[in-house]
């Protein structure tokens, strides 16, 4: 059952990026991965489903490696933000299907929800760190860092703000990442970026 799920999803990733999620179908998908009709929808119910799923399991990837658990907290890194621009980056076209709220904007949610629990969880690590309560409380930083980073996600991929990947994640952190530092209780003095380029380890390879 795995392997099937598997080779649908790769069918699947592989067409969009080819033709484009509107010219392609459920036949389309079970020809690619050589199955049946019938074993797709003992699996899926429509293709919609697939994309969902698909687009979950890519977050769920993607924001387990962007964790950050080590590190001084007055100190905000770039390359968690910049790495999640360079996963989209890699599957630009699946990435901005799923944003656009195709499929009854369930792909769009699962990345918000996803990237909430991503980011709260590092807010309440960074809260931790520096041993005190937030002037706002982490659950409504975290939405409001994921409400806009996705904002300009999409944005950036739909070709409306040209910067290169490491410009982009640089000016969100300036934007969203110092305004969460005020808001844990830190003065713009103790407020810092660090902008070193990610390491080529350390880099998001998109998983398909």
């Amino acid at each position: 059952m795995r392997r099937t799920e598997r080779l649908l999803k790769e069918a699947f990733i592989a067409l969009v990026l080819e033709r484009g999620y509107d010219q392609v179908s459920v036949e389309d998908i079970t020809n690619r991965a050589d199955v049946a009709r019938a074993t797709f929808y003992a699996h899926y119910a429509r293709k919609e489903d697939l994309m969902t799923s698909v687009f979950s399991e890519l977050v769920d990837d993607v924001m387990s490696r962007l964790t950050l658990s080590t590190g001084p907290w007055d100190t905000m890194r770039t390359r968690m933000v910049e790495q999640s621009y360079r996963h989209a980056d890699g599957l630009r076209d699946l990435y901005r299907v799923c944003l656009s709220g195709a499929g009854d904007g369930r792909a769009r949610d699962a990345y918000f929800k996803a990237l909430v629990r991503s980011v709260e969880a590092n807010f309440s690590d960074r809260s931790r760190g520096l041993g005190k309560a937030p002037v706002v409380p982490e659950a409504v930083m975290a939405r409001v860092f994921a409400g806009a980073h996705i904002a300009l996600l999409q944005s950036w991929l739909n070709g409306e703000l040209d910067y290169p990947v490491e410009q982009i994640a640089l000016l969100e952190v300036q934007l969203l990442v110092l305004g969460t530092g005020w808001a844990h209780g830190l003065s713009p003095n103790e407020l810092k970026i660090d902008t070193t380029p990610a390491a080529p380890d350390e880099a998001v390879v998109p998983a398909i």
